[in-house]
């Protein structure tokens, strides 16, 4: 601070207009803030200078505006890098895994062989995740868009969830629905894929254990808000700043998974938020609008 001040007063010294600067800051809630401020000297009315006023303006949401721009700008580069591509490797990928399974059944199942044509096999299938992973974010299904009840499609979600090998004996899910349903306008898919993407990578990132809490509700603004909060190791502000940007995992993944929940999340007319610390745990905030007619 005493540096921008002091930049201050030599501009207004050389009759230049006065800097803004820009910093982040951390509320005790743990969101992080894009805050603008300028400083100006404070004068006496014998135009002695006998303080500074420092006017503050917050940014975040302008900022937030901007990044959201150039990420989309982003996605589409990657979106149109991953449909050209994606068919060039998936053919010949296929001939490949097609020979070793024909080879691999023509040696003994314990021999060495065996065991390296099983990691071939494995590995085609992770690369074959990895292009439809390119798929589904270079051209994702038009919306099939009906009234659906959220809190179920979050029910089915866990329930799958908690039978999968996705989570281990050390690590819970709790659901806080509300009694009375909530419907929104949504492509049921696509929306189970959101909440099963945000809850795998919860649990991802509680390795050594923990809970993952879901809540839906629904606020003031005719909109609806899906908070999933897990335990983990949480991230640093420059990860949650590159979250949704493809290839920038935090747990080990393609990195694709959350840049496609982004893009399904902006399709459906919503927005999606983070707040995390390192440590602390992470907490997702999905909104959607709710359904005009919300009722039975």
């Amino acid at each position: 601070m005493k540096e921008h001040i002091a930049e201050t007063l030599r501009a207004l010294e050389k009759g230049k207009n006065s800097p803004r600067f820009e910093a982040n800051c951390l509320t005790s809630e743990g969101m992080r803030l894009r805050l603008g401020y300028s400083v100006s000297p404070l004068s006496s009315e014998a135009g002695e200078t006998t303080g500074m006023v420092i006017t503050f303006q917050d940014l975040t949401q302008v900022r937030s505006l901007e990044e959201t721009s150039r990420r989309q700008d982003r996605l589409a580069a990657i979106g149109r890098m991953a449909a050209s591509i994606a068919h060039e490797i998936r053919n010949p990928l296929a001939a490949m895994r097609g020979s070793i399974q024909m080879l691999r059944a023509e040696v003994n199942s314990d021999s060495s062989q065996a065991e390296l044509m099983e990691i071939i096999l494995r590995e085609s299938d992770r690369l074959n995740r990895i292009i439809t992973d390119f798929l589904s974010y270079a051209r994702p299904r038009s919306l099939t868009q009906a009234r659906v009840d959220v809190g179920d499609l979050l029910h089915q979600t866990f329930a799958l969830m908690r039978h999968s090998p996705e989570i281990s004996t050390s690590q819970s899910i709790v659901e806080e629905l509300p009694e009375e349903p909530i419907f929104a306008e949504a492509d049921e898919g696509q929306l189970k894929q959101v909440f099963w993407n945000l809850s795998r990578n919860a649990l991802q990132a509680m390795p050594e254990g923990g809970t993952l809490r879901a809540s839906l509700e629904r606020n003031s603004h005719n909109r609806l808000r899906i908070a999933f909060t897990d335990t983990g190791r949480g991230m640093s502000p420059d990860q949650v700043e590159h979250l949704f940007e493809p290839f920038s995992s935090t747990t080990g993944g393609t990195g694709l998974g959350l840049s496609i929940v982004y893009q399904i999340i902006r399709d459906h007319g919503g927005t999606i938020n983070v707040r995390s610390r390192v440590g602390q745990g992470t907490t997702i905030t999905v909104e959607l609008p709710v359904s005009t007619n919300n009722s039975e």
